[in-house]
């Protein structure tokens, strides 16, 4: 058999193909990725980032895709489908960013006290709207990128990202159990890792925010290498938009670290 009918009865026993994609990134997944079919021991061929299965019976079929570094993601395929298909995974806070990259990372706590698993978080940078989601353990990163002159404002000296409810304020919406809650997190460091911790209260707000806020407060900031940033402490946003109260100032109320 000739090399050309070779690749022809290939492309005949050909049954689908998937791409795993950094969800921020848009390319390869970072470290190893395992590609295999639900319910079966059906793992799938690699070919630089393409992922395969052929000599499939007719039917649709379940593609997972599995990772230390991102969230499971799964797909349905129909066999004899011949175009690739692009799965999108979410970082998991474990991933290796490139160093220098704008991070936030933190935990979800509930008005309750406990760690929120599995929150769906969304959050914008500049016209990018950007997903992201909590582990079983409540902990997440937001990525900001891309980030380009125009995303990006300079204040005392140091840079930040330039936000969307004011010059230094992000606004994030967290989904969890079939509620939806928004916090604001005040300047975002660019090129840092900037570490917080979110608790969301039952309070409704009074403002133009649609839905609640969360109740979110600065513990600490700075790069991995732990070089601490001038990030401040967050005020209780829903006491004094609800009361009218003077929020506590830097300092005042209890920090916690995230462990």
């Amino acid at each position: 058999m000739s090399e050309e009918d070779s690749l022809e009865s290939q492309a005949k026993s050909l049954s689908f193909v998937v791409q795993p994609v950094d969800v921020f990134t848009g390319e390869g997944p970072r470290g190893d990725v395992l590609v295999f079919l639900e319910g079966t021991g059906n793992v799938a061929v690699r070919s630089g980032p393409y992922f395969s299965f052929s000599d499939l019976p007719e039917g649709d079929y379940r593609v997972v895709v599995g990772s230390r570094f991102y969230h499971e993601a799964s797909v349905v395929m129909h066999a004899g489908r011949s175009e690739a298909v692009k799965v999108p995974l979410y970082p998991l806070p474990c991933c290796p960013f490139p160093s220098g990259e704008t991070l936030v990372r933190g935990m979800v706590i509930s008005p309750e006290g406990a760690p929120m698993p599995f929150a769906a978080l969304t959050w914008r940078c500049g016209s990018e709207v950007l997903k992201g989601k909590a582990t079983d353990k409540g902990e997440f990163v937001l990525y900001f990128r891309p980030l380009t002159s125009e995303n990006v404002v300079r204040s005392a000296g140091s840079y930040y990202v330039r936000g969307d409810m004011g010059r230094t304020k992000v606004k994030v919406e967290v989904k969890y159990n079939n509620n939806v809650k928004y916090f604001i997190i005040d300047r975002v460091m660019v090129g840092k890792t900037n570490l917080i911790e979110i608790r969301l209260t039952t309070k409704p707000l009074k403002s133009t925010i649609d839905g609640e806020i969360a109740v979110e407060k600065k513990i600490r900031s700075g790069s991995e290498k732990g070089e601490i940033s001038s990030m401040r402490i967050h005020r209780d946003l829903s006491s004094r938009l609800l009361h009218g109260k003077r929020a506590p100032r830097a300092g005042e109320g209890r920090n916690r670290g995230i462990r």
